[in-house]
């Protein structure tokens, strides 16, 4: 053991670089818009380069590197609203001169009309609030706001903001503000453009009353700019544009700077390496910021980048993208890279700084999955640490083996999270208790440094079942109880200690009756159950967390109909609210 540490090596993260990657089968312009699916793959929909119609939506693949075809919208679309909804589903709202709205079912591909705006809205913003709702300002003539609940399928009036963010007459095809979600659950709406030129106003939304207000008045008016929620709260408003010509006019590299949402007030920022225009800015999961965009004057240019540290508060040059033309979309990947779309026919770029990281549940292991708060998840990866170590019996330190495992959720809160196990290929911890739903961002830490990170989506149930031979497969990990007529119990384990393969249940005379103990995580959050045991439905009596184990979740199943009797190994299916966990194996005898 002592040689092998020795000759180990520290890990260390990836420099950041560009690389190239498949390009999309059609070429799109300024109009397109992009959003990452739970399942890992980027959504893309939008018109084609120099009016070549509206080529169907297509779908990234990270694990390939390619692009397919997906469903045809049912209707065409130019700047849309693009939002991933809390259950998995995408909303399409608008676009240019347009009220309709649909739906995207990454699961069958297919698009499928929901309620109408009471507006057309082009070149507006859309957020998805805490609630679940969708909050969607501007890309009108008209200083009105919508809401669209995904219960209903319908919109209702959010209220009237103070100003027109995109109704200027000159060129309110390309003048866009920004609408950013903030930790208390406001909604932060900032610059655009009106009649009479580049706004320095801003306003919040309170979803709780439904009203309002004004804030602090940004340091220089602009449109065409990005703002990014950063890990301590602050909302980071990067360059952008003052005024519009054939192409907009690039605003001076002083138009950085940064909201305190607690003051409500704007501060400078220090300067970029270089102005920038028609870009994208994405928070990483290291908490730096990296923008790409043009700098010069150009409509279709390649891009540069730079990378915004908030602890320093500094910037720093990484060069330009390889394929990737302006106008762009830049999207953080589960893997922890940024896949950033060119427009108008150009290529695709990907950068990396980090090694990837997948979390998984510990239970299933199913890849693509959701995570609960409180479940016990898998980090895999590569050269994740040096040692192997388990927590010791009775606690769940935030640091084993000169590692900490960090995540980061939806509304910007950051947890360092309980670690029951650490090993070079494998980490597994317990989600943090109060972790927001939607996509996290989970990172495994040396000290300061980043050594592998990756993106999860958080639910509030995620069920998974433990098997006995921890693989998310085979023999289910739990007990089968029989309680005899007078009420006296036996009991005993589902699968052998030693194959860890399931053992033959006996339902005992036609009087016993006999229920199914099973071990699992990511569903004490539920409020309903149910469960098949050979595709014959079986009550579900009762779930719980075990408390003496953290992530712990039981569920009993019972009493099973005698018609399984001789059956053999069958299947267990079991859901929560809907939602379905991996399959287990039983032996019924």
């Amino acid at each position: 053991m002592i040689c092998l540490l020795a000759g180990a090596k520290p890990v260390n993260a990836q420099q950041p670089g560009w690389s190239t990657t498949g390009s999309p089968a059609a070429g799109r312009n300024a109009g397109q818009k992009a959003v990452l699916l739970a399942n890992g793959k980027v959504l893309v929909v939008g018109p084609g380069s120099f009016g070549d119609g509206t080529p169907s939506p297509e779908l990234y693949d990270p694990a390939t590197g390619q692009w397919s075809i997906t469903g045809s919208m049912t209707t065409p679309r130019s700047r849309p609203v693009l939002v991933r909804l809390a259950n998995g589903k995408v909303l399409a709202a608008g676009g240019t001169d347009e009220t309709s709205a649909e739906i995207y079912n990454p699961d069958t591909g297919v698009w499928s009309a929901t309620g109408r705006l009471g507006v057309g809205r082009g070149t507006s913003a859309g957020v998805l609030l805490a609630d679940g709702r969708v909050l969607v300002t501007g890309g009108s003539a008209s200083p009105s706001a919508e809401l669209y609940d995904p219960a209903t399928g319908q919109w209702n009036s959010a209220g009237t903001m103070t100003a027109i963010r995109s109704g200027g007459t000159e060129r309110p095809d390309i003048v866009q503000h920004t609408s950013t979600l903030l930790p208390d659950g406001r909604v932060l709406v900032a610059g655009g453009r009106d009649n009479k030129g580049a706004l320095r106003s801003a306003e919040l939304y309170d979803p709780a009353t439904g009203s309002w207000t004004t804030t602090g008045d940004l340091i220089t008016p602009r449109f065409n700019h990005t703002a990014t929620l950063l890990p301590n709260g602050k909302v980071l408003v990067v360059s952008g544009s003052r005024s519009v010509g054939a192409c907009p006019e690039l605003a001076g590299t002083e138009l950085a700077e940064l909201y305190d949402p607690a003051t409500g007030q704007w501060s400078a920022a220090s300067s970029q390496t270089t102005p920038r225009s028609l870009y994208g800015a994405t928070l990483l999961p290291n908490g730096k910021v990296l923008v790409v965009g043009a700098d010069n004057s150009s409509c279709f240019s390649l891009g540069s980048s730079e990378l915004y540290d908030p602890v320093t508060g500094n910037w720093s040059a990484l060069g330009n993208l390889k394929a990737a033309a302006i106008p762009l979309q830049s999207v953080l990947l589960a893997n922890g890279k940024v896949l950033v779309v060119g427009g108008n026919g150009s290529g695709v770029d990907l950068f990396g700084e980090n090694a990837p990281l997948t979390s998984l549940s510990a239970a299933s292991f199913a890849a693509g999955g959701a995570l609960a708060p409180e479940s016990i998840a898998s980090a895999i990866g590569s050269n994740l640490a040096i040692d192997t170590q388990a927590a010791p019996a009775g606690s769940l330190p935030t640091a084993m083996a000169g590692r900490s495992v960090k995540v980061r959720d939806s509304v910007g809160a950051e947890r360092l999270a309980p670690l029951f196990f650490v090993s070079p290929g494998q980490i597994n911890y317990l989600v943090p208790s109060g972790t927001a739903a939607g996509l996290a961002t989970v990172t495994v830490n040396n000290g300061d440094s980043i050594v592998a990170t990756g993106l999860v989506s958080i639910a509030g149930v995620a069920p998974g079942l433990f098997s006995a031979n921890a693989s998310g497969q085979g023999a289910a990990a739990g007990f089968w109880i029989r309680v005899a007529e007078g009420g006296a119990q036996t009991y005993d384990y589902l699968f052998d200690l030693t194959t860890r393969k399931s053992v033959p249940l006996d339902l005992g005379s036609p009087n016993d009756r006999v229920f199914l103990s099973l071990y699992g995580t990511g569903f004490r959050g539920g409020t309903g159950a149910m469960a098949t045991v050979g595709s014959v439905n079986v009550p579900v009596s009762a779930f719980a967390p075990v408390t003496q184990y953290p992530g712990l979740d039981v569920v009993n199943i019972g009493p099973l109909t005698r018609s399984l009797t001789g059956r053999g190994e069958v299947d267990v299916a079991f859901s929560v609210d809907g939602r379905a966990a991996n399959l287990v194996r039983v032996n019924i005898r």
